[in-house]
């Protein structure tokens, strides 16, 4: 797996993009025969009558919502492409983040070429690669007759948003601080930290938030304590 950072700017390096991701990547990955034993758990013959007798079951896949998925998935598509050594596999894995595919291309035959070898090559390890959205009217349309498309003008791109039509890099609106609300230094840095700025774009304007931060440590509040008016005007 490569940083995000890095995933991102090269997801806008060249004139076409792309963003597709791997469906149910975490379920697609099977535990060993011998090792579903240790799996075992109850549940309720009926859910709906907590008296109903309990049955035995065993998980077959990983467990979701283990930490060790991302490293799991990771490994086993990582052994996938080295078994399968071609510029595609090349391709996704240096640009895949978790389940998410984000890259670019020069032109559109490249995309379409990647479009074909992308999904045969995760196919054959069981997993299938879907949401395909691009700037590339070709692309969305074959993704569109293999009913695999997103269309979505607007893209989430690991925290970020892309907007497809007019190819901009855009920030997701959140609600500030309402007037008659309490304002802390635990509020202030709540909402501040809401801003997912990995390329730092917009650093110009996330910094006054900082400094503002640092303004509050200075004046040594409490972090429930409420600002004064010279503060919460600021």
């Amino acid at each position: 797996m490569t940083d995000l950072t890095e995933i991102l700017v090269r997801f806008r390096m060249y004139k076409y993009a792309v963003t597709a991701d791997i469906e149910k990547a975490f379920l697609n990955i099977e535990l060993d025969v011998d090792d579903r034993d240790v799996t075992r758990f109850y549940w309720l013959e009926n859910p709906m009558d907590t008296e109903s007798r309990l049955i035995t079951y065993r998980l077959k896949v990983v467990l979701f919502g283990a930490t060790c998925l991302p490293f799991m998935l990771s490994a086993t598509l990582m052994k996938h492409f080295r078994y399968n050594p071609s510029t595609t596999s090349a391709e996704l894995q240096s640009n895949l983040y978790v389940e998410n595919v984000l890259t670019s291309f020069t032109d559109k035959e490249s995309i379409l070429k990647f479009y074909t070898e992308s999904r045969k090559l995760l196919s054959e390890a069981g997993f299938n690669l879907r949401s395909w959205n691009s700037n590339s009217t070709e692309l969305q349309n074959v993704a569109g007759l293999d009913k695999i498309d997103d269309n979505d003008d607007i893209v989430k791109i690991l925290g970020m948003r892309w907007d497809r039509e007019s190819d901009d890099l855009k920030f997701q609106q959140i609600e500030f601080m309402e007037k008659d609300r309490k304002i802390t230094k635990r509020e202030v840095l709540r909402t501040s930290s809401r801003i997912f700025d990995p390329l730092g774009l917009i650093t110009p304007i996330t910094v006054k938030a900082k400094l503002f931060m640092q303004t509050l440590w200075k004046a040594k509040l409490d972090w429930d304590e409420c600002l004064s008016d010279e503060l919460r005007s600021k």
